[in-house]
């Protein structure tokens, strides 16, 4: 399992964190959780919501290959990157391979 973690940090709150749209969302709900390859997708805002970290948790690394190399999230991507760059707003992006027995793997999905 891959555990990917988004990091969007503000330097204040009259800043808007960039847009994810809803076609985007919709697009990835359908070929990636219904799927499988997508197992959990997860945003919350810390640090008196100056900070957003969005969590992706893919079923494998090919899955998260595909994922990235995916036209529609390198577009989307290009426009989050865009609107960091023009608003200031720093990002990070940590991934960790996470290795799960068939046993714990059921347990964190249901």
């Amino acid at each position: 399992m891959i555990d990917v973690s988004l990091n969007f940090i503000r330097g204040s709150d009259n800043t808007k964190f960039p847009m994810i749209r809803g076609e985007f969302v919709k697009y990835v709900y359908k070929n990636y959780f219904l799927s499988g390859k997508l197992v959990s997708a997860r945003s919350k805002y810390t640090n008196y919501s100056r900070t957003r970290t969005i969590n992706l948790k893919f079923c494998s690394e090919k899955s998260f290959i595909t994922f990235k190399k995916d036209r529609h999230v390198t577009k989307q991507w290009k426009l989050i990157k865009d609107h960091a760059s023009e608003n200031k707003i720093a990002i990070s992006i940590n991934t960790d391979n996470i290795r799960l027995t068939k046993n714990l793997y059921n347990l964190y999905i249901h």
